[in-house]
């Protein structure tokens, strides 16, 4: 090795290294250090920074060129194509070097700019490739030698079993055919054939491929020429026929026995090769995966088996619900999976625990996957709505808290905001948030004496944990209020606030302001209307409190203060309230009975409406009732002028209707 040269001790214009291997202090004198350098390759990126594809241009230099410090000829390598080049100073300028280029036609004469260009340049100093060349030209020689030696050997081998069979033959011990001379003739010359000779090698190794280096390329070649018959067309009509052809013949008894060989080898085809392919070979009339569910449906122990492969093979999960970025792959792959675990048995059912351990564990990379994740969230709540013991071993990963981590964020966390298009790929989160709660047993948290709660997912309901209790016992829940307000339109969060609320007087008093504020800012409140209808409409006794919660509120929050509010900036939506007070009374018994016995609390509301319709128009009149406009204040939502229509007149028609006598001065008081 050579001595270490402390950065003080280095001149400041220190040339190169010579050739060979000495610093330029200890060159000979009179020796001059080469400065000549060949360009010998070109590294090419084609795309943009993020994105694009690396190709490269490769010089041939060997002892076969004349003179190896001339160019000699280029290849370009691009994936699996190699093929000859020509790299002029032309040829340069439009490969390598990227800029502006004018097309070379009559009709498009802009200027384009090149998206490819030189990304990185080999070269080799001018005196080594001579060096190398010569040092080549020896060991061709040498080589050459050894080659003679080797032949000469092999023809004295030839010659003296030739004696040896004539001896023989002289002393009459060669009447038997021995060919066994020739044999080793043969031997000899077909191993001097198929030897990869060092002189040949040399030419292109400047030392052996390492073994383990050797074999990895090996392995790879042979992958390689495997993919070129797999994803093949006619293997595919193939495969599609065989499953076919089985899934006809398990519906004869008799022939189940093949259900576990024939499911094998499509979920294998299906999980291995089907899922890669191309969009162009996998979609264009493929039936294979309905064939293949057709076999799952059929066969328990297909389905079983396809189960325990998934538990065994974890990556497959990864890769297919959080790295796959096509829609269509994901979706498949999620229904071939749910197939299966519905065909379990009951007594199997724990068969699918794995893949629920699986799933959870990608919840944690799919947070950065999100526009994946969808798919992932109904996979996962089709497997635990299977059943009782699908949802008790979920609740015991403590899927829960998961879920609502992973949407509201940590407790260290700053609160998540999550974009619209973000929000509907959550709705699966939320159905199996409600479907976790609303199979667990709530009835140590109830302040009333109930029955058995209606809105239940179960029969059988699991023990519930600490931590979803919560949301019974806290005011203003959290998770509650978040999903209220992105996810009110899904049937499972209304059936989650009903769940919470049964027999519950904090829920239901959480729940009723909740719905009042999401009725304050919501944008379209038929949403927030359905939900109220159906708060109010439950029967456990406690009716009469969600209707003071809903029209007064808990703290002069309900549906009369927001009216009060508006009702002199923002008369539409002072309308818009008072039309869903009106419907509540239309479809709520409990709370009509309740609003007409604190009638005097809202009569002044049928008031305020009476005099918006009979305010004079600009013509110094007012509209007849046959005359009125049939349009809608729902319309418009930017527009805060209120509209006098048809719905407004028979709104305040039925108002006057549920006070009693609309032309008693007691009731208009």
């Amino acid at each position: 090795p050579e001595p270490e040269v402390k950065p003080e001790e280095a001149e400041p214009d220190a040339t190169p290294d010579n050739h060979d291997g000495t610093d330029q202090a200890e060159a000979k004198p009179g020796a001059q250090t080469c400065t000549a350098y060949n360009l010998v390759g070109v590294v090419v990126h084609s795309g943009v920074a993020n994105a694009g594809h690396y190709y490269s241009y490769i010089r041939q230099r060997d002892s076969s060129v004349a003179d190896p410090t001339q160019p000699g000829e280029w290849f370009k390598f691009n994936d699996s194509e190699v093929v000859k080049a020509t790299v002029t100073d032309a040829d340069m300028e439009r490969e390598f070097f990227g800029g502006n280029y004018t097309p070379d036609t009559d009709i498009y004469s802009q200027q384009c700019e090149r998206f490819w260009s030189a990304y990185m340049l080999v070269y080799e100093r001018e005196d080594l490739s001579r060096s190398y060349a010569q040092q080549q030209d020896s060991a061709d020689a040498q080589q050459q030698d050894l080659d003679r030696q080797q032949l000469l050997r092999s023809e004295s081998l030839s010659t003296s079993f030739a004696e040896e069979d004539e001896e023989k033959a002289a002393s009459g011990r060669g009447s038997e055919s021995d060919d066994s001379s020739s044999s080793m003739s043969n031997i000899v010359d077909k191993m001097n054939q198929l030897a990869l000779r060092t002189s040949d090698a040399s030419r292109v190794f400047c030392d052996r491929m390492p073994p383990s280096v050797e074999k990895l390329v090996y392995e790879d070649n042979l992958h390689f020429a495997q993919q070129l018959h797999v994803f093949d067309k006619e293997y595919f009509k193939f495969v599609e026929k065989l499953l076919d052809e089985h899934s006809t013949l398990l519906l004869y008894p008799g022939n189940q026995e093949a259900g576990l060989p024939t499911a094998r080898i499509g979920v294998m085809f299906f999980m291995k090769i089907f899922l890669h392919a191309k969009k162009t070979l996998r979609e264009p009339g493929h039936m294979l995966p309905f064939y293949l569910k057709s076999v799952l449906k059929k066969t328990g122990q297909g389905s079983q088996w396809f189960m325990a492969q998934l538990a065994e093979n974890k990556r497959w999960l990864h890769d297919y619900f959080v790295e796959c970025p096509h829609e269509k792959v994901r979706t498949v792959c999620a229904d071939m999976i749910v197939t299966a675990a519905r065909n379990l048995h009951e007594s199997h059912a724990s068969d699918t625990f794995p893949v629920i351990d699986s799933l959870v564990e990608a919840l944690s990379q799919a947070e950065e996957k999100w526009k994946h994740i969808d798919t992932l969230f109904w996979t996962l709540g089709q497997l635990i709505n299977l059943g009782t013991q699908q949802r008790a071993h979920a609740l015991q990963t403590g899927l829960f808290d998961i879920l609502l981590r992973l949407y509201l964020g940590g407790s260290e966390q700053a609160e998540k905001r999550w974009r619209n298009e973000q929000l509907k790929k959550l709705t699966g989160l939320h159905s199996i948030v409600s479907a976790l709660v609303r199979g667990c047993d709530a009835s140590h948290l109830v302040d009333a004496t109930v029955g058995p709660n209606p809105f239940a997912s179960d029969a059988v309901l699991l023990p519930m944990p600490d931590t979803m209790s919560t949301l019974f016992t806290e005011p203003m829940p959290k998770y509650l209020k978040e999903v209220a307000g992105d996810a009110l339109d899904s049937d499972e969060v209304v059936d989650l606030l009903l769940f919470c609320s049964w027999g519950n007087k904090v829920a239901s008093s959480s729940v009723s302001s909740i719905l009042s504020q999401e009725l304050s800012f919501a944008a379209d409140i038929k949403s927030v209307t359905a939900a109220l209808v159906q708060f109010l409409k439950i029967d456990d006794g406690l009716q009469t409190v969600r209707s003071h919660l809903i029209a007064h509120g808990s703290q002069n929050d309900g549906i009369l203060a927001l009216i009060q509010n508006a009702h002199t900036t923002n008369p539409k939506r002072a309308y818009q309230f008072f039309k869903v007070l009106v419907e509540l009374l239309n479809t709520c018994p409990a709370t009509a009975t309740y609003l007409k016995q604190r009638r005097e609390d809202w009569t002044w509301v049928v008031q305020w409406l009476d005099e918006q319709l009979s305010t004079p128009t600009a013509g110094g009149g007012v509209f007849p009732t046959q005359r009125l406009p049939n349009t809608s204040n729902d319309s418009s939502p930017s527009s805060r002028t209120f509209l006098r229509t048809i719905s407004a007149q028979s709104t305040l028609d039925r108002a006057r209707q549920l006070l009693g006598d609309p032309d008693s001065p007691d009731a208009m008081v």
